[in-house]
């Protein structure tokens, strides 16, 4: 899974068997793991909003990691 765009409230995915809108989830990029919900979805993509927003310092941190553009762990949460 791939996330080509990502920000402080949420983020957009691409890759196969993607979740259904309204699911929710525990993405971790590297070591950070981050809760969200699936806003919407089509075809190959769809787009998460965080619980959260992630802070400024945070966001920095993931977008200087070589591998942040791939998700390193997607689940559904309970």
């Amino acid at each position: 899974m791939i996330v080509p765009d990502l920000s402080e409230v949420g983020a957009k995915l691409q890759g196969r068997e993607l979740p259904d809108v309204g699911e929710r989830l525990l993405i971790n990029f590297g070591e950070t793991g981050l809760f969200a919900t699936v806003a919407w979805s089509r075809r190959d993509e769809c787009g998460i909003l965080f619980d959260r927003p992630i802070d400024a310092r945070v966001l920095k941190k993931l977008e200087k990691e070589a591998d942040w553009g791939t998700v390193m762990g997607l689940a559904l949460a309970n």
